[in-house]
């Protein structure tokens, strides 16, 4: 199965890269590793595998401390979870709070290591 890993049961995550703060996505590029193809950048540090798409405009999150649950968003990305479209069904790896203005996550954070809420989402904080 495509976008989904098999040993945790936990979807891929794809989030445009407008969505997450600037200085987050230039770690990506920065320390992330070329892969030599179209531009492609691997990015492997604090239990993230995160790589880019450079024709979706985003990045796939491949192995996270953390998940939420999205809608999937196919066909661009099979089986994958829209972090963008957070609110599904899915149970998706994404980006901790760190990645985004103010720490403030679109969706809920959990932790893949015991299923506990760490984050609300921003729009459940505001008020």
């Amino acid at each position: 199965m495509t976008n989904f890993d098999d040993k945790t049961g936990i979807h891929y995550g794809a989030i445009s890269y407008h969505s997450v703060m600037p200085e987050a996505l230039d770690d990506v590029f920065n320390q992330g590793e070329n892969q030599g193809e179209d531009e492609v950048y691997l990015y492997e540090q604090y239990g993230y595998k995160i790589s880019n798409s450079p024709s979706l405009v985003c990045l796939f999150v491949e192995k996270s401390p953390w998940y939420t649950f999205a809608r999937p968003c196919s066909p661009c990305a099979p089986n994958a979870g829209d972090l963008d479209n957070p609110e599904g069904l899915l149970k998706t790896y994404c980006l901790g709070p760190e990645w985004f203005e103010g720490e403030k996550s679109p969706y809920l954070v959990y932790s893949v290591a015991d299923n506990t809420l760490v984050s609300r989402a921003a729009s459940d904080t505001e008020g």
